[in-house]
């Protein structure tokens, strides 16, 4: 079976959900949902027989065959494992504003029972920040999720830059049929065969009050050098996000 040649690999909570919506549009893309292969913990090797049934999950007549799991993007050893399944993956990556992202997973890991409190999980989470490098499993890691920079970088360090796209979460939201295309091109199809002419988004959270001042101003003081240097690696600043530059 032919290996699997693209994939969204983050990041959470900036709309990923929905991109299997839209891509599957196409006569030519299919795209599943989460399959949270390649970030099984540091010490779990994957084995051919697990390969082969990843890619059997993911089979399908038409010619691009992808998932889209958020936490690839963060994890070091499942960009590793991504590269030696596949060099030549294409990569999808969706940009969300830092602040607003980690406050978007305080909110959903809430209502999903995982944390009690927001105050006092974000107050432990800043004394339990883990360096990148370090990270040998999947977890909440609500913080260093919004260290774009230094997630790119090594992501350019296992792929070419052409095989990367980036996209901006408040982009796609705002102009859906101009953002989709680009991705639809930069995958090698043909953006004119969809036409998006309704909202398929799923998961839109709704919050029960805004993000709490100390809580935001903390946040920017942490993000703004990890922006800062994103705008040096992407060669442009973010419109969207410039309220906090």
């Amino acid at each position: 079976m032919s290996k699997v040649n693209y994939m969204c690999i983050g990041t959470q909570k900036a709309g990923t959900s929905s991109l299997p919506e839209y891509l599957n549009l196409h006569p030519d893309v299919s795209m599943k949902g989460e399959m949270h292969f390649f970030d099984k913990p540091r010490d779990q090797p994957l084995n051919e027989e697990m390969t082969v049934r990843y890619e059997q999950a993911l089979a399908s007549e038409k010619r691009l065959r992808g998932e889209k799991t958020p936490s690839y993007m963060y994890l070091r050893h499942a960009m590793d494992r991504i590269a030696a399944y596949n060099p030549d993956m294409k990569l999808i990556v969706i940009l969300r504003e830092p602040v607003a992202r980690a406050y978007s997973q305080y909110n959903f890991d809430k209502a999903c029972g995982f944390i009690r409190s927001i105050t006092w999980s974000f107050w432990r989470d800043l004394s339990r920040i883990v360096p990148l490098e370090k990270i040998d499993a999947n977890g909440p890691h609500r913080i260093v999720r919004g260290f774009y920079d230094q997630q790119l970088e090594y992501i350019f360090q296992r792929f070419p830059r052409e095989n990367v796209h980036i996209a901006v979460s408040e982009e796609v939201r705002n102009d859906k049929q101009k953002e989709y295309g680009k991705i639809f091109d930069f995958l090698g199809v043909d953006a004119s065969s969809v036409k998006i002419d309704r909202a398929l988004d799923k998961n839109i959270g709704v919050y029960k009050s805004p993000i709490p001042a100390y809580m935001e101003r903390k946040l920017e003081r942490i993000y703004a050098p990890h922006v800062e240097r994103l705008y040096d690696i992407l060669g442009y600043k973010i419109g969207a996000w410039e309220r906090y530059g």
